[in-house]
Parts: structure tokens; sequence; C-alpha cells
């Protein structure tokens, strides 16, 4: 994925934009799902699914599955939020959200944390309801990535980006 392996910074630069493009499709299709007849179950279903599939050995009989999957939804609804929270400040300043590593969702399921500090919400607050002249810098913050994302991937990977790009353009 990363063409400049020996740059730690780089392929850590990669991998965030690549978790963020993962994140931001994940608030995306969640978000949409809340509009839909049926939403709320098929959400229920994939948290399910989810819990299953990082406790594969537990049934509903064990005495701990109440705890565990009590546990597992309060992290399934960091990682939610945090998602969420990107997705907010990528509508509101695109491309350059992907570039800054800073904004990539650090909330797992394994750690339970969101890996923000408690004053991080009203920061993000503030940040959201900036009004940027986003237009005004649009067309060059997008060449400017197409540029970076060149120089970083792969040509099947830079595909995919571009893909994405256009699934999310300016409105």
């Amino acid at each position: 994925m990363c063409l400049i392996q020996g740059t730690n910074t780089l392929c850590h630069l990669s991998a965030s934009i690549m978790t963020s493009i993962h994140a931001l499709r994940f608030a995306k299709e969640w978000n949409a799902l809340s509009d839909v007849a049926g939403g709320k179950k098929k959400k229920t279903a994939y948290r399910m699914a989810a819990f299953a599939t990082r406790n594969p050995d537990m049934s509903l009989d064990d005495e701990d599955y109440k705890a565990a999957l009590k546990k597992f939804t309060g992290r399934h609804e960091k990682v939610v939020s945090t998602r969420n929270t990107l997705y907010r400040f990528f509508l509101k300043y695109h491309v350059a959200v992907l570039l800054d590593p800073m904004w990539t969702p650090v909330s797992t399921y394994d750690s339970g944390t969101t890996g923000r500090t408690l004053s991080f919400a009203l920061t993000a607050e503030r940040f959201v309801n900036f009004d940027p002249k986003r237009d005004e810098y649009y067309s060059a913050n997008i060449s400017t990535f197409e540029q970076i994302i060149k120089v970083l991937f792969d040509l099947e990977t830079t595909a995919y980006i571009k893909d994405f790009l256009d699934e999310f353009s300016h409105p």
C-alpha cells in the first residue's frame, strides 16, 4: 500500500487516510439506516454480529453474556460516535480532514476508549460550527490531496480513494 516503506511518517499518514475513509463510509451507511424502514433492526443485527465475531466462544447460556454484551455495546457506541464526529468534520472541511491524522478515529472495540481528552468534544463542536470559506479552497485542496495520494499509494489504492472522493463530493 505505501510506496515509501522506509518513511514511517508517510506510512502513518497513508494508514490514517485509509482508516478515515473506512470510518467515513461506515458513518455514512450507519446514518443512512436511521432513515429507512427496519433500519434500527439492521443496526441491532450488525452490532450483535460484531459482538459474536469478537466473542466466538460465548453463548446466550454463559453467565457473563449480558455483562459482556453491555460492555461491547458501550464500546460500539463510542466507535460510532467518533466516526460520526469525523463524518461531520469531513462534510465541513472535506479532504483537509484526511490530511491531518489527529482527526482519525482511534476508538476500538478492544480498548473501549476514544483516545480523546474531555475537552475534545467542546473543541470539536467549535470547529464544526466555524464557517470556513470552503468553496474558496475546495478545488485547491482536492488538487493538492490528489497529488499527495499519487505519491503515497499504488494505482489501485489511488483509484479507490478517488472513487471515495467522487462518492463524497462537495455538495
